[in-house]
């Protein structure tokens, strides 16, 4: 399949040998005589197939064919005992001409068609160099160099090299008889072909930087070729996917059309035309739905009118969908939900406000739906099947489903992906299965079929930032202890400047509940800019959902051992050493796209921390911490970030005493004010030495400007408040910084590089700091 593409792609670019280019509309612009009920009932019938294959039903049988193909090729795999050791290797086969990378690229494409390791044959052959040609002049071409040049060079095994100049695919032969030691590939790119311009012609449901979106990748502030690629087949492919979203809007008859091609060979820019003929709109105007059921005189009878919706398969899939949840969650598991009837109306012409010139037929279409919810269904018995270290009752308590109910495909779905939620299994399917003799009140027996996954991982770590500076260490994970799905880490991270140690043992589903139990042991230090942080202890406590407002809250116990030495003031606002007994309450609310790298959404947290002396320690104190952030994308590659955070202690006179002098805040750093380093924007004291807030608020301003699909810059303008004594709420003082920044996007989230100026700098304050982190910074 991919060699006749390749001839095709061929074909195609002998087209591009001229400068300038005019391509005939395609035939399909001579529309054929066909019906506006033919063109809805062609999609009727597209959805009904689609529909049949989301049920429950369909999914489990998926996942059964999926295990057993799965399974046959591991054994397969297994069984197979040819000598390793006289395997073809990677130095076989050399490209070059197209840099580390590219290059790395193309072998790995054609290297792919070998069999895996451990199947391998013991020299290169006549097909394998044959079919590498017809590969990489495919790859080549999805990248936009339609006019490159390919060499071969091969040197057999009695020291012969046969060498190929521009060669193509299936217009050379090499010869079988005498063994192939090495083959190398030299490539000469030529220019790569891009658009320049995409103009449409009768293009009005969409706007144009939307419709160029179908031919073209995102654009960003430097307008790369890679994002503008032309090849014939991507062209192809941005047509069927525009005429696609346009019949998804209601435009069933549309079609996309090329129309002209403009070249230029000598750089690779092409001005391409694109004929777009929208057709009718099509409208859903009403649906009527009956239930036949089992012994009822009369059908239920539901009639729905609409405004407005655009009638596309997906709309009336979901719309099949909702029907045959009702019967599901009644037990009726085996319904089936079908079209029996639909008509279409086009209406009168109206003539567009916004287009004088264009008139848009509307077509309205009124769908009849008819349910047979057959047998009502109760849940047999269920079966857990591969689970080897894990425990069937903790198992059974995730699935949570109990014979005799009625059985709802929805419940076993969602038992299905509770399993999988769990991290313990690389794969979870399940299977209905009929019983061998029949039952009263009929029921169906549910069996789940488990892979369990690896129980303990060792994973190095490695990092820099701009305080700690290098920073290393390695994580412990053990998974399923018990056989309960409990789970320990165990994290050592030595930096130049800090040194943690943390243990978590988190214990899901307790007292079989949403709630999570975690219990966890630290002790860190950190040489601050203000004086030098000691913490040890340890915490218990729970989390759980709040389902009614899509959050969840944390609460906990913690017992602390704190300590602060080398203070740089001589007159400490709070307690060097210190035992701290406290409860804490958590809550995140998060409706952002991503965690890592967001670009849109919010989010808002809230951290209260109360310790008094009969919860153990020798410090009373009140901590708050509340903020959150908010995102949304200005404009194609630019996006606006705001940050809000605030916090606030709340301490009785006796704070030389009672309030430990690590538990004031130390503001500065990636994640705070940027024009600083950790510590440095906290209060001073009148000799200058700084001494902690008891009370901040700081707000953050981004704006983001992609550069490139990875590579983005900032800028940011960062103000701080604080004040000593919370008395002084909200700030005595306030600082501020304005900065620029450079990012780029990775799996761990953005590496950032930073410089924050500060505008109103305090006497010891920096003129301003250059900050490295990876995270986004609220």
């Amino acid at each position: 399949m991919r060699i006749t593409l390749v001839f095709g792609l061929l074909q195609s670019t002998q087209l591009l040998s001229q400068e300038t280019q005019e391509v005939d509309s395609d035939p399909r612009s001579q529309p054929q005589e066909t019906s506006s009920s033919d063109i809805t009932q062609q999609a009727l019938d597209s959805v009904q197939s689609a529909s049949q294959a989301h049920t429950p039903e369909a999914e489990a049988a998926f996942l059964e064919r999926y295990a057993k193909q799965t399974e046959a090729t591991e054994t397969e795999s297994n069984e197979d005992t040819e000598d390793l050791d006289n395997e073809v290797i990677h130095k076989a086969l050399r490209i070059k001409g197209c840099g580390i990378w590219m290059n790395r690229m193309l072998k790995k494409s054609v290297w792919i068609t070998l069999p895996p390791k451990g199947r391998r044959p013991e020299r290169l052959n006549a097909n394998f160099v044959e079919d590498s040609v017809s590969i990489l002049k495919a790859e080549l071409e999805s990248m936009g160099y339609l006019k490159f040049q390919l060499d071969l060079q091969i040197e057999f095994s009695d020291e012969s090299i046969q060498t190929h100049k521009s060669i193509q695919a299936g217009h050379f032969q090499v010869s079988d008889a005498v063994p192939i030691e090495r083959v190398t590939f030299e490539v000469h790119k030529g220019n790569r072909f891009y658009y320049k311009e995409i103009n449409f012609l009768g293009l009005t449901a969409l706007d144009q930087p939307t419709g160029e979106g179908y031919f073209r990748g995102p654009e960003f502030l430097i307008h790369l070729k890679s994002n503008r690629i032309y090849s014939p087949e991507r062209f192809k492919q941005g047509r069927a996917n525009l005429e696609e979203w346009l019949r998804q809007l209601g435009y069933r008859e549309a079609k996309v059309l090329e129309d002209k091609i403009q070249t230029d060979p000598e750089t690779g820019e092409l001005k391409v035309t694109v004929k777009v003929v929208e057709g009718p709109l099509y409208l859903i105007r009403t649906t009527r739905h009956t239930v036949k059921r089992e012994n009822a005189p009369e059908p239920e009878v539901e009639q729905k009118f609409y405004e407005d919706t655009p009638f596309s398969e997906s709309w009336v899939m979901d719309w099949l969908q909702k029907l045959r949840e009702r019967q599901y969650v009644q037990g009726f598991a085996e319904a089936e939900t079908r079209i029996v009837n639909s008509t279409t109306t086009p209406a009168t012409k109206e003539v567009d406000p916004d287009q004088p010139q264009a008139e848009k037929q509307k077509v309205f279409v009124d769908l009849e739906a008819a349910t047979v919810p057959g047998t009502m269904l109760f849940q047999g018995e269920t079966k857990i099947i591969g689970a080897k270290k894990t425990s069937e009752k903790f198992l059974r308590r995730k699935v949570n489903l109990h014979p005799g109910d009625p059985l709802n495909p929805l419940e076993v779905q969602e038992a299905r992906y509770r399993l999988a939620r769990t991290g313990l299994f690389d794969s979870v399917r399940y299977t209905f299965e009929e019983p061998l003799e029949e039952t009263f009140p009929p029921s169906r027996d549910i069996s789940f079929h488990l892979q369990e996954s690896k129980t303990t991982e060792v994973n190095l770590l490695a990092g820099y930032g701009s305080f700690e500076l290098l920073r290393g260490g390695v994580e412990w994970e053990q998974k399923n202890l018990f056989g309960i799905g409990h789970q320990s880490r165990l994290r050592l991270v030595q930096a130049i400047r800090a040194s943690r140690i943390n243990y978590d043992y988190s214990a899901p589903g307790l007292f079989h509940s949403p709630m999570d139990g975690f219990f966890s042991l630290f002790a860190r230090q950190r040489n601050e800019a203000a004086f030098i942080r000691q913490e040890s202890g340890g915490g218990v406590g729970t989390e759980f959902p709040l389902e009614k407002i899509q959050s969840r809250m944390g609460i906990r116990y913690n017992l602390e051992y704190l300590n602060a030495k080398e203070i740089e003031t001589q007159s400490p606002l709070g307690s060097p050493s210190s035992r701290v007994g406290s409860v804490s309450v958590n809550l995140l609310h998060d409706k952002r796209d991503q965690i890592l790298a967001p670009q849109k959404g919010y989010h808002i947290f809230a951290h209260v921390e109360s310790a008094a002396k009969y919860l153990g320690g020798d410090s009373v104190y009140q901590r708050i911490e509340v903020g959150g952030s908010w995102r949304r994308e200005l404009y194609d590659g630019g996006f606006l970030h705001l940050g809000l955070a605030h916090g606030l202690i709340l301490a009785p006179e006796d704070r030389a005493r009672l309030l430990p002098f690590n538990k004031r805040f130390f503001p500065g750093g990636e994640n705070s004010i940027r024009g600083y380093q950790v510590s440095e924007a906290s209060p001073v004291d009148a000799q200058g030495s700084r001494i902690g807030a008891e009370s901040f608020w700081l707000t953050q301003v981004e704006l983001e400007q992609a550069l490139t699909p990875s590579w983005s810059v900032v800028t940011f303008q960062d103000t701080l408040g604080i004040a000593t004594d919370y008395r002084d709420y909200p700030s005595t003082e306030t600082l501020y910084t304005l900065g620029l920044g450079i990012r780029w996007k990775t799996i761990v989230g953005p590496v950032r590089l930073e410089y924050g100026h500060n505008l109103n700098p305090r006497d010891r304050d920096p003129q301003g700091t250059f900050l490295f982190s990876i995270g986004s910074p609220f």
